[in-house]
């Protein structure tokens, strides 16, 4: 399984980082100032909002 988390830092993104560290899934993190408001995250989120998880290439 590939996954790739979009996060900001605060709370619900390290809700989800914390759940995949607990259960030993291995994930690749993106974390970068304005990250929000990126196209890469809007073309996932229009709104914008984090946490985004991509799993095998699905949001």
């Amino acid at each position: 399984m590939d996954i790739t988390l979009y996060e900001s830092g605060a709370s619900r993104s390290a809700r989800c980082r914390w759940t995949l560290l607990e259960a030993g899934i291995s994930f690749e993190s993106v974390a970068r100032p304005n990250l929000a408001r990126s196209d890469e995250v809007k073309a996932l989120r229009p709104l914008g909002k984090l946490p985004v998880a991509i799993i095998d290439g699905r949001a």
